[in-house]
C-alpha cells in the first residue's frame, strides 16, 4: 500500500482515529482548558476513568474534576509487559469503548470483539461477521459500532449495548456518490463522517436515524478526516488540498492547498498540521485564515502525525527514514528521533508517545518530556495501529493477525 492511503493495499495503514488523546491528571482544580479562537479545546470527563482533551464548541459538557484521582494509561511508563490475542485476517482499525476493543479485519470480513478489562489475559468475546466485504475503518458512538466496508460501499453497524453479546444489525447504510468507496470513518456528536475515496465526497450520517443526510463534495481521493470544533478537515491525497467542512451547514467552507499527497492532519489551537507523504513535508494551516502559513521538511514519506498534551510538540512518523520528526509548535523547528523500521502510527498518552514500527515488529516509546526513546517493546509481526485504553496500550499486528496488549 502507498502510505498516503491508496486503497489498493492496507498493510501498515492507519484507517481510524479517536482524535481525542487520553491523559492523566492529578488533583485537578479546573474543569476546562480552552485554547484557540475558532477551534476551542475543552477538557471534559468521559467515563469514570478517562479524561480527554477534546475538540469541542464552548458549550461542550464538562465535569467537576476537583481533587479527582484518575488512573488512566498515561500513568504507565516504559518497561511494559505484554499479552497477545489472535484476531481476524489483516486487522486495519480498532476502536475502544470501556473495557472492550473492536477490531476491523479487512480480509476476513469480520469484527473481533475483545474484553481487555484484564490486560494480562485479554479475552475474545466473539469474531462477528461484518455483513459486508472489506471492513476498513471502525468508530463508536454510544451503543453502536460503525464499520466502513470498502468493497461493498456501505457502513454497517453493530449493537454493542451489551458488549458480551454484540449483534450485527441487518440494515446497512449505503454510501452515496459516484464510485462509492468508503475508506475512513470518524464520529463527532450525533454524526458520522465517511471519507468516500473514489467518490470524492464525505458522507455525513445521522447516527440517530442511521441515514446519510448530506454528501459534501471535497477534493480528489479524500482519505482522512479530523474534526476540531465546528469544522471537519479532510485531506485529499489526489489533488494536494485540505477541504474544510462547516459541520453546521455541512458544506465545504474552504479548500487549502498543501504539499503532495496529504494523508493525515492533526489540529491544535489555531493551527492544523498536515503530513504530505509525496514531498516529505508538513504543511501548517492557520485555522483562522484557512491559509498555509508554513511548510517544514521532515523525514521520508511522513504518514501519520499526532500532537502531545497541550500541543507543545507534533510527532511525525516517517516511514522510510526509520525516524520520528518532532516539531516544536512554537518555533516550528524540527528535531529527529530514530525508531524502528517503517514507523506508521503514533499514539500519545500522558508523557509517552507510542510508535508502531511495521517492519521491525516493535513499538518505540518516546518520553515526551525529554523526546528520547526510553524503551522498545517487541510485539507480533506487522504493528500498524495503536489505541490506548484506560489501563493498556492495544497494538494491532496486521501480518500476524493479532493484537498485542501492553500494560
Amino acid at each position: 500500500m502507498s502510505w498516503y492511503r491508496s486503497p489498493k493495499k492496507l498493510v501498515g495503514n492507519r484507517v481510524s482515529q479517536d482524535y481525542s488523546d487520553a491523559f492523566n491528571f492529578r488533583n485537578i482544580s479546573k474543569t476546562s482548558l480552552i485554547m484557540g479562537k475558532k477551534n476551542p479545546l475543552v477538557l471534559i470527563a468521559k467515563g469514570p476513568y478517562n479524561l480527554f482533551l477534546s475538540a469541542s464548541a464552548p458549550s461542550a459538557p464538562s465535569a467537576s474534576l476537583e481533587s479527582t484521582q484518575i488512573p488512566v494509561a498515561a500513568t504507565m511508563g516504559p518497561k511494559l509487559l505484554k499479552s497477545i490475542i489472535k484476531v481476524g485476517i489483516n486487522p486495519t482499525s480498532i476502536a475502544i469503548s470501556g473495557n472492550y476493543a473492536y477490531v476491523a479485519n479487512y480480509d476476513s470480513n469480520s469484527v473481533s470483539v475483545i474484553d481487555i478489562s484484564n490486560p494480562k489475559t485479554p479475552n475474545l468475546v466473539l469474531e462477528l461477521g461484518s455483513g459486508s466485504n472489506n471492513p476498513v475503518s471502525i468508530a463508536i458512538s454510544e451503543k453502536f459500532a460503525y464499520v466502513a466496508c470498502k468493497s461493498d460501499a456501505v457502513v454497517r453497524y453493530i449493537d454493542i449495548l451489551n458488549p458480551t453479546t454484540p449483534k450485527l444489525i441487518s440494515a446497512q447504510i449505503d454510501v452515496t456518490g459516484s464510485s462509492p468507496s468508503p475508506f475512513f470513518i470518524t464520529i463527532s456528536g450525533s454524526y458520522a463522517y465517511v471519507a468516500n475515496f473514489d467518490g470524492n465526497n464525505v458522507n455525513i450520517i445521522d447516527t440517530t436515524t442511521k441515514r446519510v443526510i448530506s454528501a459534501a463534495s471535497v477534493g480528489s481521493c479524500p482519505n482522512y478526516i479530523a474534526i476540531f470544533g465546528k469544522y471537519a478537515y479532510v485531506t485529499n491525497s489526489g489533488e494536494n488540498t485540505v477541504s474544510i467542512i462547516d459541520t453546521a451547514t455541512r458544506k465545504v467552507t474552504a479548500s487549502v492547498t498543501v504539499g503532495k499527497n496529504p494523508n493525515c492532519v492533526a489540529i491544535y489551537g489555531d493551527y492544523a498540521y498536515v503530513t504530505n507523504s509525496g514531498d516529505d513535508s508538513i504543511s501548517i494551516i492557520n485555522t483562522i485564515t484557512w491559509r498555509t502559513v508554513s511548510t517544514v521538511k521532515v523525514g521520508k514519506e511522513p504518514c501519520y502525525i499526532a500532537t502531545c498534551i497541550l500541543g507543545k510538540y507534533a510527532y511525525v512518523a516517517n516511514r522510510y527514514s526509520e525516524s520520528v520528526s518532532i516539531i516544536d509548535t512554537s518555533t516550528r523547528t524540527v528535531s529527529t528521533v530514530k525508531v524502528g523500521k517503517e514507523p506508521c502510527y503514533i499514539a500519545i498518552s500522558g508523557d509517552c508517545a507510542y510508535v508502531a514500527n511495521n517492519r521491525s515488529d516493535n513499538v518505540s516509546i518516546i518520553e515526551t518530556k525529554t523526546n528520547k526513546v526510553v524503551d522498545t517493546v517487541t510485539v507480533e509481526s506487522g504493528p500498524n495501529f495503536i489505541s490506548v485504553s484506560a489501563n493498556s496500550v492495544c497494538v494491532l499486528n496486521n501480518r500476524s493477525n493479532s493484537m498485542s496488549v501492553l500494560y
